[in-house]
């Protein structure tokens, strides 16, 4: 027979945990995560530009795609995703999260929209931050979408062509 045994530094009392000792009947003991844990993190960045000049109103995969496996159906999903986009003279853009392949933001405006009154090129930051309920534990993926929304110029989404990064993370929260 195994034996682990936990004591408590100054507080008094232990927790041990027993299991049997040959190999063959060895279990893995887990605990679940208490309510607002992270469980989880999943993380990538692309310095990878996406230009939405045209085909205003329809939104496009900026290569922030990313996928979780939630461990539970209770869990949620954080998603935060930030960077920088360049927006030229009298363009309004916007950007959505989609899980799978469906927009879980506002439809026509997504998770956060641009609008450059200043008359001249603009360069800006943006940062997303969203919870979600996949109520699943099948593998789900998250990416970050661009459109142009108004205006006849461009939105590029980063800034700078392979050099400025874009980030996106996904965060499994337990429940």
């Amino acid at each position: 027979m195994s034996k682990i045994k936990l004591n408590a530094g100054s507080g008094g009392g232990s927790v041990a945990f027993e299991g049997p000792g040959s190999s063959s009947d060895d279990k893995v003991i887990k605990f679940p995560a208490a309510p607002g844990v992270i469980v989880q993190v999943q993380t990538m960045t692309t310095n990878s530009r996406t230009n939405r000049g045209n085909n205003t109103g329809s939104f496009y995969t900026t290569g922030l795609t990313l996928s979780i496996t939630p461990t539970s159906t209770s869990n949620r999903i954080l998603v935060l995703a930030s960077g920088d986009y360049f927006l030229n003279d009298s363009t309004q853009g916007a950007m959505a999260v989609y899980r799978g392949g469906s927009n879980i933001t506002n439809g026509t405006y997504g998770a956060t929209y641009f609008h450059n009154y200043s008359g001249s090129n603009f360069v800006g930051s943006f940062s997303i931050h969203l919870v979600d309920s996949p109520s699943t534990t099948s593998a789900t993926t998250y990416a970050i979408y661009l459109a142009r929304t108004g205006g006849s110029h461009s939105i590029m989404m980063p800034a700078n062509d392979g050099h400025n990064l874009a980030h996106l993370t996904l965060m499994e929260v337990a429940g």
